[in-house]
């Protein structure tokens, strides 16, 4: 994930390019990220961003995990 003060990325996970101000970070496949944003719904909703599609989608807590 990302650290939302200074959008470093965590964990070794490469921040995505075009999505500052999300919570985001490439999953190992490099294909999707995990976002939460209150700009896509309530703070703390998960969801998918495709990188392939530039899509999102939200996804439940335990897909997520």
């Amino acid at each position: 994930m990302v650290d939302t003060d200074t959008k470093a990325p965590v964990d070794g996970h490469p921040v995505i390019a075009g999505c500052a101000g999300f919570d985001a970070a490439l999953t190992p496949d490099g294909r999707h990220a995990f976002v939460t944003s209150s700009v896509l719904g309530e703070p703390g909703e998960v969801w998918v961003f495709d990188t392939a599609v530039r899509k999102a989608r939200r996804v439940l807590m335990d897909e997520a995990a």
